[in-house]
Order: structure tokens, then sequence, then C-alpha cells
């Protein structure tokens, strides 16, 4: 019998984030900001949990690495507006270093983001 998994399982997700890191280990970046932006979608994982904001600063910082920073600026801007705890305690000050990045130009050569846990 084949069973489908649900798509928020921890199964998926940890497979999607081996998947990014490999994509980012390769500085395809554009590819591991897809894989972020598919953990993001709807009915992945709970909107504004720590698993969703762990992929949303790990979506931004590829973005960001893309090159994108007046996009990244932007984005964290206006989170900071309607949750400006950003993630809580351990995310907030990578929120933050990011956000000061993409405001002062292009990314550094070889950066890579810091993961939590």
């Amino acid at each position: 019998e084949f069973v489908v998994e649900p798509r928020h399982s921890l199964h998926n997700l940890g497979i999607l984030r081996q998947r990014a890191d490999l994509a980012r280990l390769r500085e395809d970046y554009p590819a591991a900001r897809r894989i972020y932006e598919d953990i993001l979608a709807p009915g992945r994982v709970p909107e504004y949990g720590k698993d969703w904001w762990q992929a949303k600063y790990d979506h931004l910082f590829m973005a960001y690495m893309e090159g994108l920073g007046d996009f990244v600026f932007r984005e964290i801007s206006k989170l900071r507006i309607t949750h400006p705890e950003l993630g809580g305690d351990e995310l907030l000050p990578r929120f933050l270093d990011l956000l000061g990045r993409a405001g002062g130009g292009k990314p550094p050569a070889k950066a890579l983001p810091d993961r939590v846990g």
C-alpha cells in the first residue's frame, strides 16, 4: 500500500533542508532560495512558527547572496512592523544583521548563513 506523507511532515522538511544545504554548498543560491520558498508555501509549516522563521531567514539570506539586497531589506523591514520579535531570541540578531548587510550593498563572496539548532 502506498502512503502519502503530509506536506508538513518533519521527514519531508528535513529532506528539503538537506537539498537546500547542498545547493548552498554548490553556491547555487537561486536553487536554495526556491527550496526555502517551497518550505514557506502555505500548509508546509505553521506560519510564524519556529520552522517558518528559520526558513524565512534562510530564504532571505539566499536572496541576499543572489544580490537582491533591496528585496531583502524591504521584506525584513515589513516583518519588523508586524512581528518585531523576528522569530525570537535566536533569530532576531541574525535578521537584524542581515537587514544591516542588505542595506549596505553587495554580499561578501563567501558568507554563509548561521543555522539555528
